[in-house]
Formats: structure tokens, sequence, C-alpha cells
């Protein structure tokens, strides 16, 4: 994964916390210090591995700010707080305990990160609204996140939603339109 031209996408995460940790009205730090790549790397490698991989939400406030909002195009409302992400995680995790992430790209401008993101898991685990399916599904989707003070403030999430219910069989797609003549 790289950032720019520069750095991993684990390193572009480190380095907004530590631009954004103690910075008022400070620029952000030069992203290609070899100390800035290690750090944002551990960071974005432990929120994707321990909190969504590994299942390990307890951990969550080692990376999320205690009043961070994350908005989910499933949801009207964004859920706000550590304590409702962690609920929202731990629901999707009971749905689909296989679930996993991969980052595929990522992006920064020091303050903002944007993530390409695939998620794959078989749902064997309700949902609200949704029993069991069995089926396995891929989501891809982007997040854009917001950092202060070294940890995540606010995300903003959107995957493609139908193609998740068309994978769960929940909705069915129309034919295609016939072929033109």
């Amino acid at each position: 994964m790289r950032i720019g031209a520069c750095i991993s996408v684990s390193a572009a995460l480190a380095v907004l916390g530590a631009a954004l940790a103690g910075a008022q009205g400070t620029p952000p730090a030069a992203p290609c210090t070899a100390a800035a790549i290690a750090a944002v790397r551990a960071t974005g490698d432990a929120i994707t591995e321990v909190v969504w991989n590994r299942g390990q939400i307890d951990r969550l406030g080692e990376f999320y700010t205690d009043d961070v909002v994350r908005h989910v195009p499933e949801r009207p409302d964004p859920i706000v707080g550590l304590e409702a992400n962690k609920a929202y995680i731990r629901q999707m995790r009971q749905a689909f305990p296989d679930g996993r992430v991969d980052t595929e790209h990522a992006f920064s401008d020091g303050r903002m990160a944007a993530v390409a993101w695939v998620w794959t898991g078989t749902h064997t685990g309700d949902m609200p609204g949704l029993p069991t399916t069995g089926k396995r599904v891929r989501l891809p989707g982007i997040s854009l996140v917001r950092v202060r003070d070294g940890k995540f403030a606010e995300i903003w999430d959107q995957s493609d939603q139908l193609t998740f219910l068309v994978q769960l069989g929940v909705i069915q797609m129309p034919p295609p339109p016939p072929a033109a003549k």
C-alpha cells in the first residue's frame, strides 16, 4: 500500500496522528521520515488487524477518540461516541465472525486520509432485520478519516450496499435490458 509516492497506508495514518497530536495551527510534519513511517505502520495496522480482523474491540479506545463520530451508509444517523462505535463493530463481528478488512489504497494530505478497502466475511450471525444467510460477501468501500490528537475523530464510510444485499440474497437484481438490434 502506498500513500502518494512516499509512504504506506499505515505510515500515513501515523503521520496524521503525529501531525495533529500537538499541532494547534502548526503545519503537519513531513510525511517521509523513517520514524513517521514506522509509527503510522504500527497504528494503521493495529486498527485493521487488532480491532477489525481479530475482534479485540475493547482496545478501540487506543485508536478512536471518546467522542468519535462514524457515518455509515446503512444508518440514517451517525454513530456517536466510543461505546456506540464498539457496539457497531461488535454487531458486525457477530454477524460475520470471519470478517476481514484488507486495505487496497490510501492517500493523505496530512490532516485527513482516504482509504480504499475490501471487507469480506460469511454471514453466520443475525443482523437487525436480517436472519443468518450463510452467504459469503465481498464488500468494497472507502473511508475518509479525520484525526485529532493522534486518534480517529470522525469517519465517513461508503460501501456498495446494493451489491452487499444482492450477495446476501436479500434482493434480486433485475435482468439486463434486451440487447439493441
